[in-house]
């Protein structure tokens, strides 16, 4: 099975019994592992053009936590719907859906892009471009870790 329809299922798993602000600082963690793997490439091209490796690896680290600030959002706002009994996987689908709405990153990330080999997917980008194939892959995620996450919050 690809990566891209099991990633966020630890994630899932880590933050079905946190509180607000460790399901922030989950998401925050995730946000700059993701950035950090996706993105290898930006660190090289700095160094062609920096004084310092020191500078350069400062400022992959500071904009690699911007990246990440967005899944703080989508983390927070998935927290907050929770707060407000909103379903576990209806809270996150929304919290992942308003980030890319809310927040502005400095390369446009989709979680849809994973699944440019699927072109049974990529056929949704017709009718709601990228997000949405993003949406459907949350969505899978969420069900893959619904039975653990039952569990972890005692049947409910």
């Amino acid at each position: 099975m690809a990566p891209r329809f099991v990633a966020l299922v630890p994630l899932d798993g880590c933050i079905a019994r946190a509180n607000a602000a460790a399901r922030v600082l989950a998401w925050v963690v995730s946000g700059f592992t993701m950035t950090m793997s996706g993105f290898y490439w930006l660190l090289e091209m700095l160094r062609v053009s920096a004084v310092s490796d020191r500078i350069v690896r400062l400022f992959m680290a500071l904009l690699c936590a911007y990246q990440a600030g967005r899944m703080a959002l989508a983390g927070w706002l998935s927290a907050r719907a929770e707060q407000r009994h909103w379903p576990f996987g209806l809270g996150i689908y929304f919290g992942v859906r308003s980030q890319r709405v809310y927040f502005s990153p400095t390369f446009p990330l989709y979680f849809g892009a994973t699944a440019h080999a699927q072109p049974c997917l990529l056929q949704l980008a017709e009718i709601g471009g990228p997000i949405a194939v993003g949406l459907v892959l949350v969505a899978f995620n969420l069900a893959l870790s619904s039975p653990f996450l039952r569990e972890c919050k005692g049947g409910r």
